[in-house]
């Protein structure tokens, strides 16, 4: 199969021929991915391990800025992974940050933070320095799930609007920024998105409703040029949408489907998360989820993009040890296989690429994170 008959017209999906369990080979170039050394934190004597890193950006000079929920701080490292800065730190005052959840660089070239516990967004230069807040009025800021700005200089913000998982909708609203608020000017409803399966307990005296394991997830992000771009884990195709509103391309490659096994819904069922389940309704309940979890597992893990408005998509890799190397296929902003690469990194926090470098982070067999930077060749 060739690049060309790959390329996806406006409004036209992949299906793919002939058998469509079998993963298909794309002649396309694989990037290699240059392992830096890892930013630990820890590797300083003097320095902090990280908590629980939320975001990472990349600056202009190859400086990675990583976003550590747990101490409400942005840490700046060099390329090499020495710590130079931090800035931030818990609080409600200027420059503090309460439940910190994305960076993301704005047109002024300052960096943004979206801080959920003071339900604002905070700005500060490359070096640090706090420069300002704004406030978002009538936007679900509890519920973010993308934030980015158009090439107007336009915020723009996918968030849900209603309802939880039994219920959920969502909404992509473009606003205005004037005297230290962000305003909503237009708001679109997107009715084309498929949440997870959802697991509805109404009793006298408890009640609750829980995520169906293996089923899929959406997720949302905006590119550099400020387009909303949509999948779901539970299937191949990426999505997205035209300034209007409408779907305009849909794309994605026929991966092979991966069963879930009888050992893996048990295992699922077994984690602390679905404790509730087990307590309240014992084995009939366990039994009932286990008739709603999926066939198959989900077939993506995440998408990013980098500072050319190429996607990559992150293969999932179900029953993987958690340093296994990922598959990411790239494309175009057309929709066109462009590159294959593989590396070991997480989908969630989103990777970011700038200039080459592409910044993800990893977490060991104890669940201890850290940012690993890789050189990007051909």
């Amino acid at each position: 199969m060739t690049r060309a008959s790959l390329a996806v017209a406006i409004g036209a999906v992949l299906s793919g021929c002939g058998d469509p369990s079998a993963e298909r080979s794309i002649d396309v170039p694989e990037l290699t991915l240059r392992a830096l050394p890892p930013l630990r934190a820890e590797a300083d004597p003097a320095g902090e391990p990280f908590g629980r890193i939320t975001d990472l950006e990349i600056g202009e000079d190859g400086s990675v800025f990583v976003l550590d929920g747990l101490t409400c701080t942005v840490r700046v490292f060099d390329p090499e992974g020495a710590e130079l800065d931090s800035f931030g730190g818990c609080g409600q005052g200027p420059g503090e940050l309460a439940e910190p959840a994305s960076l993301l660089w704005g047109p002024d070239g300052n960096l943004w933070v979206l801080d959920l516990g003071n339900s604002r967004l905070s700005v500060f230069a490359p070096e640090g320095e706090f420069v300002s807040t704004h406030r978002p009025s009538d936007l679900p800021i509890y519920h973010p799930l993308a934030v980015g700005f158009a090439e107007t200089g336009r915020l723009r913000w996918v968030g849900l609007t209603s309802g939880d998982l039994m219920s959920a909708s969502s909404a992509w609203i473009e606003t205005e920024i004037t005297d230290g608020m962000i305003r909503p000017l237009t708001r679109r409803e997107l009715p084309f998105v498929e949440w997870p399966l959802a697991f509805e307990h109404r009793g006298d005296e408890t009640t609750f409703v829980l995520t169906v394991p293996f089923s899929g997830l959406p997720l949302f992000g905006f590119d550099p040029a400020g387009r909303l771009w949509y999948t779901q884990t539970g299937d191949h195709w990426v999505h997205r949408w035209s300034t209007d509103g409408e779907l305009d391309l849909s794309f994605g490659r026929q991966l092979a489907p991966t069963p879930v096994t009888a050992a893996a819904r048990q295992e699922a069922l077994a984690s602390s998360e679905y404790e509730e389940l087990r307590t309240v309704l014992g084995q009939a309940g366990v039994a009932e989820m286990i008739s709603l979890i999926p066939d198959v597992m989900p077939y993506l893990e995440g998408f990013f993009f980098d500072d050319e408005s190429n996607i990559w998509v992150i293969r999932a890799t179900p029953g993987a040890p958690d340093d296994v190397r990922r598959t990411i296929d790239i494309y175009d902003a057309r929709g066109t296989p462009v590159g294959i690469a593989h590396a070991t990194l997480e989908a969630d926090p989103r990777p970011r690429v700038r200039d080459g470098l592409l910044a993800a982070i990893i977490r060991d067999e104890l669940g201890v994170e850290s940012v690993v930077l890789y050189r990007i060749g051909q």
